[in-house]
């Protein structure tokens, strides 16, 4: 049975818990030498990706520089690894107990947003991880320039002690190499699209930024920034970029925000 199976001889599947263009994401068990078992996720490549040389170059490229960020508000990566008897590639991080943002802002949309002060603090907690890679420099002291690029609900995890970490550091950059199987994997990104993505122009850290503030206003108003009744209307609006005040769709809403 595939929960039964073994990664890298230490990693022991328990149950998929998810999937992206480019991996399956399983939750797994570690031993450690102390025989202390922890629980983490273990993201694995599709197989035909991981047989392709110039993904797996990419892809260990984007890895190593990630696996090198450690921060509160970012979710670390305890691995990178290659198990030829497993299919090849994969990445270990930390597991939290917790939810998806995206699960969160859902039940609260239902309730028109979260709290302000909890709103607040997560996007809070976000900004500091964020502006962390973003000031990342490498052993010489020359910034990595280091972009999310795919800052969005579903790329948060809210840790039931009610901190925040957002992940998957430039895997945007990775899955932009790999043809989109799953249309709603992409759709789902659309709303917290910066104009320049949109555009496919170079990002900069102000892209991240951008992304934030769209996932701040849905996260205090209920309601996203951009709305459209299609993907490429949505992706006109970002572009043209001229928002809701949020006063306007949510009463009391505080002016100085």
């Amino acid at each position: 049975m595939e929960a039964a199976a073994t990664i890298a001889g230490k990693y022991t599947l328990v149950r998929k818990v998810g999937a992206s263009a480019i991996a399956e994401v399983f939750l797994a068990r570690f031993a450690g030498k102390d025989g202390k078992v922890d629980q983490v996720l273990l993201r694995r490549v599709l197989p035909d990706l991981a047989r392709n040389d110039q993904f797996s170059q990419l892809f260990q490229k984007v890895t190593d520089v990630m696996s090198g960020l450690q921060h509160p508000n970012v979710l670390r990566i305890l691995e990178v690894g290659d198990d030829p008897a497993a299919n090849g590639r994969f990445t270990v991080t930390e597991f939290i107990q917790g939810q998806s943002l995206r699960r969160v802002q859902e039940a609260a949309r239902r309730k028109g947003g979260l709290h302000l002060a909890h709103a607040l603090g997560i996007v809070l907690d976000l900004a500091r991880g964020l502006h962390y890679a973003h000031e990342r420099k490498d052993a010489n002291g020359y910034a990595i320039g280091i972009v999310h690029g795919d800052v969005a609900p579903g790329n948060v995890i809210l840790g039931y002690d009610g901190i925040a970490k957002i992940q998957d550091f430039g895997m945007v950059w990775v899955e932009a190499a790999v043809p989109a199987t799953d249309p709603s994997l992409l759709t789902e990104k659309f709303p917290y699209m910066s104009p320049e993505r949109v555009c496919g122009a170079p990002l900069d850290r102000r892209s991240d930024l951008f992304s934030l503030a769209l996932v701040l206003y849905e996260l205090i108003t209920g309601i996203p920034t951009f709305q459209a009744a299609t993907p490429k209307e949505l992706m006109a609006r970002i572009v043209d970029c001229k928002p809701a005040l949020p006063s306007s769709v949510k009463e009391g809403f505080p002016p100085e925000l």
